[in-house]
């Protein structure tokens, strides 16, 4: 079963980038798969190097999008990952660069290397055309440029990663051995793939023919028993049709039929697990109210005793509850400025609404005149307050929801500060945004603060609207253990000793609470999923909408999203590809 991720853009901020920097596509780019804590991980060159969690394979809103390796944009070549050192190495041009993973931080620089060849035989200004990838079994890296030869690349006994490095032939034979020829080759690349199941490696080399060459090491170890049953299962929606309308709940029928027996039957709905049952005859509930109205991929999977897993065609329904008019008003908190706080320079307006049905728009005003509109997650406004002079100030913020109900609050503040008098700025360091922390953990709130005309500098920190801490000088950071669980807003202010101050950026963060999503589930979307275009909202929910919402006007029209459909496990881990 295919699934699309939409979500590589969780890790966006506010300014449509990724933490540590822009993200720079897949060309020359290199990507490999591993399992961490049962856990599906993509790790991303695109010069720099990204990693990519799925943390649930039924909920693409709590995916991870991280930075862990700086480095420049390099040249084309495959890339491998070694689970054991934790190295993530890519072949660039005529050389390789590798990363440490196990030091993964925005800082952490690739390190270039050309190994050494003891033969002399290999020709390192064809490496960009090489196909690359790990054998978990001998710990070593493979690679396979199109002909008879295949080479093994040894990383250094030692931890210094910029020497050391070995590269050598690996004995081969058969009947016949691949040979690319000379017209028409646009390189391997990623198409050398180990199989763990078989112990063996497959390539793909000439792109007109499809000729698919198989590579079986000394000491060949397959996992799997060959002349076991390798039949799947035979499936069918038994009482759904294609573009059936659907309202309420269905029991949906499904018929399992195999060689053997059948070990269990799910059902899915846009790859999402609705049930499961284990006996004939197989019927699961299916409760449409609590997915979205429009139409839905419906699809059943059945498994036998020896894991072979078949499933049914794809049909498509159209789920049409009758959804009651909303009269209920948004909620809207200004959590900065506060009440009668003083402000000046740059200063982040920050805000916290929730609906029962969904944000369509936030506005925020400075005594009466509208500075903010186009606003993402979190209600985030910059208001330029050396464009006012000194004086007191009405900041109000407006929320509309789908059905246009509207609420209004307001906060009264104190503009300071004069040329030449500067506010600090700060920037919140941890905890990071969207992280769930467990019920009674500890955490570490900290801040990094700039001050070009100020020795004296304070920082207070706040959980909503709730002072937390001051601190009156570096390391500005305080331990902090939530009382109860929910989701809490973490920022900070900095106040200089002129009387300036600046608000940080937000972390929004749960306690005691199992899985974090961006939208599903989250500040009162619940039951409700993604519906966009070509521009991400960070901050409303389209799907209750009757049309497709685009942003318009607005910087981040067009802005690249990246997917990754997931090739559902079969056992051994799933299959993860850029597209």
């Amino acid at each position: 079963m295919w699934q699309n991720r939409d979500n590589l853009i969780t890790g966006m901020t506010a300014s449509g980038d990724f933490p540590g920097g822009s993200f720079n596509g897949f060309i020359n780019g290199g990507t490999a798969y591993t399992q961490e804590d049962g856990r599906d991980v993509l790790y991303i060159s695109d010069g720099d190097l990204w990693k990519y969690t799925v943390e649930s394979s039924g909920n693409n809103a709590s995916d991870r999008f991280e930075k862990i390796g700086t480095g420049t944009i390099g040249e084309q070549g495959p890339a491998a990952y070694d689970p054991e050192r934790q190295l993530f190495v890519k072949i660039r041009g005529s050389s390789f660069v590798v990363w440490d993973v196990s030091r993964a931080s925005e800082s952490n620089a690739g390190i270039g290397f050309v190994p050494s060849d003891l033969s002399g035989r290999f020709n390192f200004a064809d490496l960009l055309n090489y196909g690359m990838d790990f054998d978990p079994i001998r710990q070593r890296f493979i690679l396979w440029g199109g002909y008879g030869d295949v080479w093994q690349l040894l990383p250094p006994a030692d931890s210094n990663l910029s020497s050391g490095w070995q590269l050598s032939s690996l004995s081969v034979s058969g009947e016949l051995l691949p040979n690319r020829g000379s017209g028409g080759f646009t390189g391997v690349l990623g198409k050398w793939k180990y199989v763990p199941s078989y112990d063996v490696f497959i390539g793909v080399l000439n792109g007109v023919d499809g000729d698919i060459w198989v590579y079986k090491p000394t000491q060949w170890q397959p996992q799997k028993n060959l002349n076991s049953d390798n039949q799947a299962p035979v499936v069918t929606l038994i009482n759904v049709s294609n573009n059936e309308i659907v309202t309420g709940s269905k029991t949906v029928t499904i018929s399992a039929a195999d060689n053997q027996s059948i070990d269990n039957v799910a059902l899915y709905a846009d790859g999402l697990l609705i049930g499961t049952a284990s006996s004939s005859p197989y019927q699961i509930e299916f409760d449409s109210t609590t997915l979205r109205n429009g139409f839905t991929s419906l699809h059943a999977e059945a498994t036998d005793l020896q894991g072979n897993r078949g499933e049914s065609p794809y049909l498509r329904v159209n789920i049409a509850n009758i959804i009651p008019e909303d009269t209920s008003p948004p909620q809207i908190r200004i959590l900065s400025p506060l009440m009668s706080e003083s402000v000046s320079g740059v200063y982040i307006i920050h805000l916290a609404v929730k609906d029962d049905v969904g944000i369509d728009r936030q506005s925020v005003s400075v005594n009466g005149d509208v500075i903010c509109t186009d606003m993402l997650e979190g209600g985030t406004c910059q208001w330029d307050t050396s464009q006012h002079i000194a004086g007191e100030y009405i900041v109000a913020a407006s929320v509309w929801d789908y059905f246009g109900n509207k609420t209004e609050t307001s906060t009264v503040v104190n503009v300071v500060g004069s040329a030449g008098n500067y506010a600090p700025a700060i920037t919140l360091t941890s905890p990071e945004h969207q992280v769930g922390y467990g019920a009674g953990e500890v955490l570490t709130i900290s801040a990094e603060v700039e001050d070009v005309d100020s020795d004296s500098v304070m920082v207070d920190f706040y959980a909503g609207v709730t002072r937390l801490a001051t601190v009156t000088q570096a390391p500005y950071q305080y331990h902090w253990q939530p009382g109860t669980e929910g989701i809490y807003h973490i920022r900070a202010i900095a106040r200089d000793s002129d009387g300036n101050s600046t608000g940080s950026n937000v972390a929004i963060i749960s306690s005691g609470i199992a899985t974090v999503t961006m939208q599903e589930g989250m500040l009162g979307y619940v039951g409700m999923q993604d519906a966009y275009i070509d521009a991400y909202f960070q901050g409303s929910n389209t799907s209750q909408r009757t049309e497709l919402k685009d942003q318009e006007s607005s910087i981040y029209k067009n802005r690249m999203l990246l997917r990754f459909p997931i090739f559902r496990s079969e056992g051994d881990g799933s299959l993860m590809a850029p597209r």
